[in-house]
């Protein structure tokens, strides 16, 4: 990172704050990464919209949650939490010491992290329909400051049933911000690999540029 003037209580005031816009010696140093955000959220927008006109082909038409549709999903949603919550208790072994302790720290609140999904609403759900199914940073072409997406094929460990079943478009920018996440986490990590106590150093930045980029996005 470029050196910059914001002091740490400046990044924790914006990293928090819902409202506004960056602080401007931010915008500097990453405007490359927000307006790149900019551009991939107005083409995930397109690619929804398009998807979703299909008037007569039942297999692209938008369909409405019904509450057993939204009954099946959420407790697929559950199960699959669940299922990560076990891996990571059953991988402790295997951890070093730092990472067992956020492990530890993680399962011993697994009931709430799993309440939302309990009491998720069955109502008001807006439309399904096919989506990306696959959707990161690894799924787009950037040239000349635009953005092509590709592979349509879905996830490829889901069945070709899965993959052609149709959901929330929501769930496509949830996997584009979880790789957003992603990208930070591997930057903070080849950052800091010769140097782990430079983490404390960075992760406020990396927290400031995964908060601004997401929101750009969205």
């Amino acid at each position: 990172l470029p050196p910059l003037r914001l002091t740490e209580e400046t990044m924790s005031a914006h990293a928090g704050d819902e409202e506004g816009a960056p602080p401007p010696d931010f915008v500097g140093a990453i405007g490359t990464y927000l307006r790149f955000a900019e551009v991939l959220g107005r083409r995930t927008g397109e690619l929804h919209v398009r998807l979703a006109d299909a008037p007569g082909n039942p297999a692209f038409e938008p369909e409405p949650y019904s509450s057993e549709d939204l009954r099946s999903e959420a407790a697929g949603m559950r199960a699959h939490a669940d299922d990560q919550l076990t891996l990571l208790d059953r991988s402790l072994p295997r951890l070093d010491e730092r990472r067992q302790e956020l492990a530890r720290n993680l399962l011993t609140r697994r009931d709430e992290l799993l309440r939302p999904l309990d009491e998720m609403p069955l109502k008001d759900a807006g439309y399904r329909l096919r989506c990306h199914g696959d959707y990161h940073l690894g799924q787009l072409l950037v040239t000349e400051g635009d953005i092509m997406i590709i592979d349509f094929e879905g996830e490829p460990s889901r069945s070709l049933a899965a993959r052609r079943a149709k959901s929330s478009p929501l769930r496509d920018v949830a996997g584009m911000l979880q790789s957003l996440r992603y990208a930070v986490l591997t930057g903070l990590a080849a950052a800091t690999h010769t140097r782990p106590e430079d983490v404390e150093r960075l992760a406020p930045w990396a927290r400031v540029w995964e908060k601004w980029v997401g929101k750009t996005y969205l």
